[in-house]
């Protein structure tokens, strides 16, 4: 930060920062409506389905599949182990509740 040596350098400074203060809140005026005009929902519908038409005439049937099998393969095996920990969890509350009622 530069020191101001006298009153016209300090009205010099002034009015560019109300200018840039200007230029800030017309920035973020337009930046705003741009966000409200991007999160309506027929806009987002579009976007969506415009990216998986793109992104279908862009794949490669091997690397799609490639994928898909990575996926089924990553879910199954998460999926196998929740199960295996419910059921370890569900064996310790019914010894706990057999050993409560003896």
């Amino acid at each position: 930060m530069k020191k101001i040596k006298n009153i016209n350098q300090l009205k010099d400074d002034r009015k560019q920062l109300k200018l840039r203060s200007q230029y800030l809140e017309l920035k973020i005026s337009n930046d705003w409506k741009e966000l409200r005009e991007d999160l309506r929902p027929v806009n987002i519908a579009m976007d969506t389905i415009g990216s998986i038409f793109k992104n279908k005439a862009e794949s490669n049937e091997h690397t799609s599949a490639f994928l898909k099998n990575a996926v089924n393969f990553s879910v199954n095996l998460l999926t196998k182990k929740l199960v295996n920990m419910a059921g370890e969890k569900l064996k310790k509350v019914f010894k706990k509740e057999g050993n409560k009622k003896d």
